[in-house]
């Protein structure tokens, strides 16, 4: 599907949003996520991938997490969105985090975690798209997302 960009920050997820994933539709599918909102999700499938994106602040820093709940290891991947016909696709790649380096209490060395400076470019908003992976291509399980803007 195509995400709904919000007009405003920080963003509320939008009242009655379907984010379901139509398992028949052709290229990326993407659930939106509002900055500071948690989000679970899952892989069912090995080699599977979950996808979201969000509209960002130029020159804001935002602080995205797994937090793994039954998933075994994550990766994890942003990327600028591309605007293409029908949607959205990733375009340039931005950070990647393969274990978090600074997990709450060290508890779970296995998520994954980093902080990205928006660029400011001119536009007023921009979209970004969060891709998460199970480390192992037989990996399934399910994880908690969060992005949001450092206030530091």
């Amino acid at each position: 599907g195509t995400p709904t960009a919000c007009t405003r920050c920080p963003c509320d997820a939008p009242a009655g949003l379907d984010i379901s994933v139509d398992e028949e539709a052709e290229g990326p599918q993407y659930v939106v996520i509002a900055p500071g909102t948690v989000y679970d999700s899952r892989i069912a499938t090995g080699g599977a991938r979950q996808s979201f994106i969000f509209e960002a602040m130029p020159g804001y820093t935002y602080y995205t997490q797994a937090w793994l709940t039954t998933l075994g290891d994550s990766v994890m991947y942003m990327y600028e969105a591309r605007q293409v016909a029908g949607g959205y696709e990733p375009g340039r790649q931005v950070a990647y985090n393969d274990d978090r380096p600074d997990a709450p209490n060290y508890q779970q060395y296995y998520g994954s975690a980093f902080s990205y400076q928006v660029p400011y470019s001119g536009a007023p908003t921009g979209h970004y798209i969060i891709e998460v992976r199970a480390y192992s291509a037989s990996e399934t399980g399910g994880f908690q997302i969060l992005t949001e803007p450092n206030t530091f």
